[in-house]
């Protein structure tokens, strides 16, 4: 199965982008684009590439590709672009089964190998969280409906034409795969009748953003305080030794400003530990 993430950012890179970019190389079977208007810090891996163009001729570019005009008050009205991405890069998704949307404050453990072990093949839609599309990171089959399926969102073109953010990935979108938010499937199924998108997304709970709205495994708040990456895979560092696909620092990033620096280097330091203060080197 290939798949490629496209990632729109502009602004400079902040301090985790080489740990990002090292958990990319390690699932080298996924294809990274990032579009930005800063060069990369460091040297990118074959399957990450950079496409560098200001964010004036992005905003163009996208006016072009979806015949709307997208002239947004700030680089956060980007997010509401993650469902059209499809469409908009339509031309490069040639050879690819998934195309997807994902945000960089992620540090991937094996996420090719969870991908594989879900058995896809009945599915179009892919989120890692259990009742709603999880905006940092999605996947999507590669066609024409999963391709237009944002054309599906009642006035969706003045949505992305508004020029301030409208949370159209999490809220307006993903009212096209779930209505009934129950985690059991056959009564999501019963719920939706023959609707497509609905039955054909796949909605699992990872457990990837600590400190968020989304309990632990356990039921509780109160998730692991740090994470291990060892042999290129990512694990909770408690007492379950929980392995994720990835971790969704989100709540973590504040803490860490564009100028922080680590203690380790991901290109010297194979295993890591991932806390609240940063990253480590595991051993330490």
């Amino acid at each position: 199965m290939k798949i490629k993430i496209i990632t729109p950012y502009f602004g400079s890179w902040p301090s985790w982008f080489p740990f990002f970019i090292k958990s990319c190389e390690n699932n080298p079977d996924i294809d990274w684009l990032l579009i930005g208007d800063q060069v990369s810090p460091i040297a990118l891996p074959q399957n990450v590439t950079l496409e560098i163009t200001t964010f004036k001729d992005y905003c163009e570019f996208v006016s072009d590709k979806l015949g709307i005009v997208f002239k947004p008050n700030s680089v956060y009205k980007l997010c509401d672009l993650k469902p059209a991405l499809g469409k908009i890069y339509k031309e490069i998704l040639t050879d690819y089964d998934f195309w997807g949307f994902g945000d960089i404050d992620l540090i991937y453990g094996d996420l090719q190998g969870h991908i594989n072990r879900l058995n896809l093949d009945g599915y179009d839609a892919v989120s890692f969280h259990g009742h709603r599309l999880s905006g940092h990171l999605c996947l999507f089959r590669n066609d024409s409906q999963m391709t237009l399926a944002y054309q599906k969102v009642k006035g969706w073109k003045e949505i992305l034409e508004d020029p301030e953010h409208r949370c159209f990935d999490e809220k307006h979108f993903n009212g096209l795969f779930i209505s009934h938010k129950s985690p059991k499937r056959w009564l999501t199924s019963k719920l939706n009748g023959h609707d497509n998108f609905k039955n054909r997304a796949f909605f699992h709970e990872v457990y990837s953003t600590p400190y968020a709205n989304i309990e632990w495994r356990d039921g509780t708040s109160q998730f692991p305080t740090s994470w291990i990456l060892k042999d290129k895979k990512l694990f909770a560092n408690d007492d379950s030794g929980f392995e994720l696909p990835y971790l969704h620092f989100m709540t973590w990033k504040k803490y860490w400003p564009h100028d922080y620096q680590f203690d380790c280097n991901p290109n010297k330091t194979k295993d890591w530990l991932i806390d609240k203060k940063g990253f480590h080197a595991l051993n330490r």
